[in-house]
């Protein structure tokens, strides 16, 4: 029993990166309990999954262990985020000196952690200044350019092939407000049920004509983030939001304020 008890501190210190104390008491805690058979096979699996891992990687088992904790929850009741970051800290590799201290240690898993999240997973607290995302591509139509034109800006060259071409454009090309609206469609996927809309936008600008045919991503820039005073239940999200075109010129940009839920 007590093998069993020192066997189980030392892979809750690791894998939920506690001292030494806290772990061991854990594993007291949890081989006191009255016989449970489901328990019981789920700490053989934890103690089977932590083994192999150890085994494998010696040292780095443990870093690997901080990252899949950082995803969030226990590694070990979600196998595969144990394996996710397995992967990327053999992708990356371990970017410390051998001898960092163990808050270094937390603090990079904690970092690459929140830049593996899933934007649409994200709250308020997972922003940080300074991040890039870019979306897939969306291409634009000549179908789709016209009926949106017609619909709601029916200018000349957007919807006149032969004005158009007689234009400062020299063909036709998309509404800026189609243009927009791709760029809000393309936003959507990065964000999720946390988001709580915008108050507003600032610095819109449309910087290049958009033709038929062209492909436009959008590159989102984390500009700032805040914290807000009255409600603390949510904070603000500055974003610069820009479209680009497969030259990678930038066809329309803005600045956007958002409203975030938080943890």
């Amino acid at each position: 029993m007590a093998d069993e008890i020192v066997a189980g501190a030392e892979m809750y210190s690791d894998s939920a990166h506690k001292d030494w104390e806290t772990a061991l008491a854990w594993a007291i805690e949890q081989y006191d309990r009255p016989d449970d058979p489901e328990l019981e096979a789920q700490q053989n699996e934890n103690a089977r999954l932590y083994n192999d891992l150890m085994k494998r990687r010696g040292d780095e088992g443990r870093r690997i262990l901080y990252l899949a904790t950082e995803l969030g929850g226990d590694a070990f009741d979600h196998p595969e985020r144990l394996a996710r970051a397995e992967q990327v800290y053999d992708a990356e590799g371990w970017r410390l000196a051998p001898d960092a201290s163990m808050e270094d240690e937390l603090a990079w898993a904690a970092s690459r952690a929140r830049a593996l999240v899933d934007t649409r997973d994200r709250y308020f607290d997972d922003w940080a200044v300074g991040e890039i995302f870019e979306t897939d591509p969306h291409e634009m139509t000549a179908e789709r350019m016209l009926s949106f034109a017609q619909e709601f800006d029916p200018q000349p060259f957007h919807v006149d092939q032969e004005a158009a071409e007689a234009s400062i454009y020299g063909g036709l090309i998309a509404s800026g407000w189609h243009t927009g609206s791709v760029l809000m469609r393309l936003a959507t996927t990065l964000l999720g049920p946390s988001s709580m809309g915008s108050p507003g936008v600032d610095k819109l600008r449309w910087h290049a004509p958009v033709r038929a045919g062209d492909q436009l991503r959008l590159r989102l820039t984390v500009l700032e983030t805040r914290a807000s005073e009255s409600k603390p239940d949510r904070g603000i999200v500055r974003l610069k939001q820009e479209l680009l075109n497969q030259h990678h010129e930038v066809v329309m940009a803005l600045e956007a304020a958002l409203f975030m839920k938080r943890r």
